[in-house]
Parts: C-alpha cells; structure tokens; sequence
C-alpha cells in the first residue's frame, strides 16, 4: 500500500447519503453518512473516486447508479452539497478544513 493518505468526505446534502470511495488500488470503502456527518478514510497515494447514492423514492434503499462521482488526487477531501437545481453534486475543500469549500475565488463555509 504505499505511503498513506486521508479522504475526508463531508455530507451537507439534507439527507442521508451513502458514498463508496474506490481507490487507486481498486478498492471500494463503503459508508453511509447522516446529513452533517464527515468520514475519514485511509487511501493510498495515487488517485480516488467518491460516488455518491441517494435514497430511492420510497427513502429505505439507496439508489443502485450515483447521482455524482468525482475523481481526484489521495490527501483530498470533498464536500457533497446540493446545487440551485437540488441535484446532488460533490465539490473539494479546502485542504485542512473539510467543511470549506474550495473555490477558485472565494471558500465558503458549511457549518
């Protein structure tokens, strides 16, 4: 496994979410996060993809396609939120503050 990294994964969607991280060593990390709820997983060096599922209609099962992935580089953290429209979408933060939003002109902040 290389040298170790931290994926942090924040959800600020509203509802219940569940992530799987795949990692660059092709694993799957599988959680499922209350809104307001971080995680931290350890990955190797190299690149990861977070997938996010929300709940089916009837709210007991997560859908089985993700409504958002992302890839990026291990050490990263990321941010799921909704966008204007209320579709699910997964954004960076800021290195060292998971709950910021990376952004190339301002950071926002979820509390």
């Amino acid at each position: 496994m290389g040298q170790q990294h931290n994926t942090h994964v924040y959800n600020n969607t509203g509802d219940d979410i569940k992530i799987v991280l795949t990692d660059s060593d092709d694993r799957n990390t599988t959680h499922v996060l209350r809104d307001q709820e971080v995680t931290c997983i350890p990955t190797p060096h190299g690149t990861n993809t977070v997938s996010v599922f929300e709940k089916e209609n009837n709210k007991s099962n997560f859908k089985d396609l993700a409504d958002a992935s992302y890839t990026n580089y291990s050490d990263r953290s990321f941010i799921v939120k909704r966008n204007l429209e209320g579709h699910v979408q997964i954004v960076r933060s800021v290195y060292g503050s998971v709950r910021t939003e990376e952004t190339s002109m301002q950071q926002k902040r979820y509390f």
